[in-house]
């Protein structure tokens, strides 16, 4: 568990991919519009997104995010 260190951010609007199904998890990606700001740095950094389709037998990564609303 993370006890120190972080910003906390609010969620200013999510944009969900208009063709996700909870189901499936299909087209599971979502844009969050954040507030305030933040810029990039040596601990900020951005994410990429996959350019292509996982080689079959590779495991990908899950990681859960953790949100509330204020």
């Amino acid at each position: 568990k993370r006890t120190q260190g972080g910003h906390i951010v609010r969620v200013k609007s999510v944009n969900q991919h208009p063709k996700f199904n909870l189901n499936t998890v299909d087209f599971d990606i979502s844009i969050l519009e954040v507030y305030p700001n933040f810029s990039f740095n040596d601990k900020v950094k951005n994410i990429e997104i996959a350019t292509g389709e996982p080689k079959e037998g590779n495991l990908l990564p899950l990681r859960k995010i953790q949100t509330s609303y204020i």
